[in-house]
């Protein structure tokens, strides 16, 4: 229990931050409720050149639309169809003046983003190729030090946890012209590996890295005439015209079993899967895909999905594969480009430092570099790092070198590491099982470089670990769950949970994604050389991710709220914001800020960190 005093400062202190929730909750239930508010509302008298349009009957609804907007000026959601009906009868001219009347209304928006899609070149549907995601385990080291006295998340044999998130963003969807199926411009997300964004209890939230889609390059073969489909097919073609890939998908699942599929449908709905993370379902289908006439973007399809799954000395053959026979083309071209990114060796210079509440500060200099062999599929890596941490009264400096390495052909694609710091030796194993890797790992954690602790550090304290993470799809969206234990050399044991839900649910825009998390820290006893809260620390925390980018360049932000489960866990907030630049094709430069209000140990405690990161390829 919170003691009065402590609890009155608390709550003096909280209240500023958390009036913004109400105003948050406030925006959400308005997002919700505006659909309901709007259909309370008188509305216009029903117009038969819907049910026209439903049956692809567009010329005769473009007819009777035009018709019903003589006595329906005010009929926007009428004058879309009619422009939509127009443009595909190959009336584009006069689609173009329908949407330009709508300047000025409260579908204005969506009216300049179809006039804009007007004066574009046609493009394809072919799933273009995302920035390249990071192997999975095997990620370079950034900064080698936690968020002082942080939930820890396990250290993976194969990658050390930085003090601020890495780079995360994802390209969302543009929305399309709602058009002929050869013509819906791509910009979509995909979520595959690890990042992380701090939670309000100071653990990590694994998010995905940054992917990125541009719109496609290369045209489907020319077709006299689109083939005549049944409502519930055509159904399909006009949910990807107006960009939503996750009832596509889901609808297309459905309707899958029943066949009947034309091949441009079949590489819709397989574009629709891979870019909404169903990648086992996509790759069926873009196999169905590989000896028709699409053959192409089904190669181009399959080859992407291998990049976003950390296999890209896999995806690199396919691109040139295709080049071989298209040498102009945009897709395979980029692909290849950000394949080589990602397989060429690289060097990473890193600083980044730590302070909170407790006066605690840390500084950590790294140097990282990374290779594969000529397969590309063995992963190396060498680093070296310097931390200096002080408390009042105390000051640490440490040393340590480093060696990673990871199989990604091998069966259960085994990885370890191995660091020296003076005489010490700690380390590590782990293995994947499965596609979306279930990951256990196992080893010894120098403890106090881990919590970045100068108390721990100078008691030379270690911990065994046993770490188990399970990722899992839902409809609603991915659920991923992970356990650590902690056998500290002091006799202390920790145990540590998480479970985040990263929903498909986008109301505030294709910008923005919930975040949902639970955290929990237990432990057998309480010390002052590292965070081991003896009633325990349980915290549930809601917030937003905002992401934006391209293939040189990503910027994301972050806002969370949380409260108390249990234990000595309180109200608490945070913040992320950072982005990486590739200043050239082989130079990028990276920053990462953190800061986190929240209650341990029953009293008010702040955290902030930041990281800079500059990395050289050498292709």
């Amino acid at each position: 229990m919170i003691h009065l005093a402590t609890r009155d400062l608390i709550k003096a202190q909280l209240t500023t931050p958390f009036r913004y929730c109400g105003l948050i909750f406030a925006l959400l239930a308005g997002c919700i409720c505006m659909p309901l508010t709007g259909m309370s509302q008188t509305k216009n008298p029903p117009s038969p050149a819907f049910d026209l349009y439903k049956e692809a009957k567009y010329d005769a609804a473009a007819a009777r639309g035009l018709s019903d907007l003589l006595v329906q000026p005010w009929n926007h959601e009428l004058r879309l169809l009619v422009a939509d009906s127009l443009h595909r009868i190959g009336k584009v001219a006069d689609a173009k003046i329908q949407l330009e009347t709508l300047d000025g209304t409260s579908v204005a928006k969506e009216a300049k983003s179809r006039l804009s899609a007007l004066d574009k070149p046609a493009l394809n549907l072919v799933a273009s190729t995302p920035a390249p995601a990071p192997v999975v385990v095997v990620t370079p080291i950034v900064i080698p030090v936690l968020v002082p006295e942080s939930s820890p998340v396990a250290v993976l044999p194969t990658q050390i946890v930085a003090p601020a998130p890495l780079p995360v963003a994802t390209i969302v969807p543009t929305p399309a012209l709602a058009s002929l199926p050869s013509r819906s411009p791509v910009s979509v997300p995909i979520a595959i590996s690890n990042q992380s964004v701090m939670m309000p209890s100071g653990g990590l939230l694994q998010l995905a890295p940054f992917q990125y889609i541009p719109p496609a390059g290369v045209r489907l073969p020319e077709q006299a005439e689109q083939p005549k489909r049944s409502p519930e097919y055509q159904r399909l073609v006009d949910l990807n015209a107006a960009g939503d890939y996750q009832a596509l998908g889901t609808e297309g699942l459905a309707l899958q079993a029943k066949g009947g599929m034309d091949d441009e449908l079949k590489l819709i709905f397989a574009n629709s899967l891979a870019w909404t993370g169903r990648l086992p379902e996509a790759r069926q289908t873009y196999q169905s895909l590989t000896t028709g006439n699409l053959a192409k973007e089904a190669n181009i399809g399959l080859a992407n999905i291998d990049r976003w799954l950390g296999y890209d000395h896999r995806a690199a053959p396919v691109y040139r594969s295709v080049l071989s026979t298209d040498p102009e083309n945009a897709d395979a071209l980029l692909g290849l480009e950000l394949t080589s990114r990602e397989l060429s060796p690289r060097t990473i210079l890193s600083y980044g430092g730590t302070s909170d509440s407790s006066d605690l500060y840390t500084r950590s200099y790294a140097v990282n570099h990374r290779w594969r062999d000529s397969s590309g599929a063995n992963i190396m890596e060498v680093e070296t790092s310097r931390f200096k941490g002080s408390l009042p009264g105390l000051e640490v400096e440490q040393k340590d070198a480093t060696f990673r390495y990871k199989a990604l052909e091998l069966e259960y694609r085994p990885s370890f590491e191995v660091s020296t710091i003076g005489n010490a030796v700690y380390g590590g194993v782990g293995v994947s099982l499965g596609e979306r890797p279930v990951l256990v790992e196992a080893g010894l954690v120098n403890w106090g470089r881990f919590t970045s602790n100068p108390n721990a550090l100078a008691a030379n304290l270690s911990a065994s670990h046993l770490g188990l993470q399970v990722p899992h799809d839902f409809s609603f969206g991915k659920l991923v769950g992970r356990v650590d234990a902690y056998g500290v050399s002091d006799g202390n044991t920790i145990l540590t949970s998480s479970l985040r839900l990263s929903p498909r649910w986008r109301p505030l825009g294709s910008h923005f994604k919930p975040l949902l998390s639970i955290d929990t820290r237990d432990a057998k006893f309480n010390t002052i050389n590292y965070w081991s809260p003896a009633q325990g620390n349980g915290s549930v925390s809601a917030g937003l991710l905002g992401e934006w980018g391209s293939d040189s360049w990503n910027l994301y932000a972050s806002g969370q709220l949380g409260t108390a489960l249990y234990g000595d866990a309180g109200n608490s907030w945070s913040w992320t914001a950072g982005g990486k630049r590739w200043l050239t094709d082989d130079i990028a430069i990276s920053l990462n800020l953190w800061s986190m209000f929240g209650q341990r140990d029953n009293s008010i405690y702040r955290a902030n960190s930041f990281s800079i990161n500059l990395e050289k390829l050498w292709r």
